[in-house]
């Protein structure tokens, strides 16, 4: 855990100050909730943490810093899943429904209605825990059952909903591909009104020619073959640009296609982090795997790995933390 805490500590602290900076490749209010994400990770990190290894090390004896333990760890814990969910919910609507996106008003209602239900959460775990012979310690009560199973059933409800709510944008951002990349047509075949005009206007002058020479026979082909030659090259030279715009909308859409897949992957693989961190905890807590520390609080890794995902999988967010550490 001490690995998690050196390492959990800096990086959600370096995420914090890239989305503060209204990082751009992703909305505001997507920056707003990533913030309140990191924000939790590192209170987790920094205070959590190491009551946690304290505790396990030396023995908690204090009333006060046990219930401090017991608070932050699943208030935050719970707070950090839950922001899993909003962050869902939001890509959601941004993609899903882009007329109807999020607000900033909407944003901070949503984060207020988070915070107090951590509060909720936190006053709930209170008679969970106590100091007894080796430390704060679950106890007999019957309300540690009950809060232990709500926070399972809501854990499980929060991985359908996000799955769910991804698996609707993945839907969506593929349906738009396919048909985007069914609306542009191939350079050979989309010459452009451009174009199309100077074909027309060739087939009037061959008309005029073929007129002129039953007029006057053998008069014409001279002019008849400047008159094809020139129309040539000016139909080669219209086609020129047309082609290049429809190769250039053809990269852009792709481009945008990268980056929508690129930031859903990021989030989706730091929801199936989660999911995989909490499994032991869960294990252990109906007894179907025998305690162990290490397996008890391996959902810690979901704290401190999420900074990693953010660096390792967005190239903007990397080039942005190289110039705060390193200043180039």
């Amino acid at each position: 855990m001490a690995f998690l805490i050196v390492t959990g500590i800096p990086g959600n602290l370096l995420i914090i100050v890239i989305f503060t900076k209204r990082n751009k490749t992703l909305p505001l209010v997507s920056n707003i909730f990533i913030t309140f994400l990191g924000f939790i990770d590192l209170v987790i990190c920094s205070l959590s943490m190491p009551l946690i290894v304290y505790d396990t090390v030396c023995g908690t004896y204090s009333e006060i810093l046990c219930k401090i333990e017991i608070i932050t760890t699943y208030a935050l814990t719970v707070g950090s899943a839950t922001m899993f969910a909003v962050i869902a919910m939001e890509r959601y609507f941004s993609i899903c429904r882009p007329h109807k996106p999020l607000s900033l008003k909407q944003a901070k209602i949503i984060i207020s209605a988070v915070v107090l239900f951590c509060m909720v959460i936190g006053i709930m775990s209170i008679p969970t825990h106590a100091v007894q012979q080796y430390g704060c310690n679950v106890t007999t009560v019957p309300l540690t059952d009950v809060v232990n199973i709500f926070l399972v059933l809501f854990n499980v409800g929060l991985i359908i909903t996000v799955v769910s709510l991804y698996s609707a944008v993945y839907r969506i951002v593929y349906i738009r591909a396919k048909s985007k990349r069914a609306k542009v047509q191939p350079a050979t075949s989309n010459m452009g009104p451009e174009t199309s005009s100077m074909q027309m206007d060739h087939i009037t002058l061959q008309t005029e020619m073929s007129d002129a020479n039953s007029r006057h026979p053998g008069t014409s082909s001279g002019t008849a073959q400047s008159i094809n030659s020139t129309d040539e090259r000016s139909a080669q030279s219209g086609a020129r640009p047309n082609n290049q715009r429809s190769t250039n909308v053809r990269k852009n859409q792709k481009a945008e296609e990268k980056s929508e897949l690129r930031i859903l992957s990021m989030l989706f693989t730091i929801t199936v982090i989660y999911v995989v961190s909490f499994i032991p905890f869960w294990l252990i807590t109906f007894d179907i795997i025998a305690k162990n520390e290490f397996l008890l609080y391996m959902f810690f890794v979901n704290n401190c790995s999420n900074c990693i995902v953010y660096l390792v999988m967005n190239v903007q967010i990397r080039k942005e933390a190289r110039t705060i550490v390193c200043g180039t």
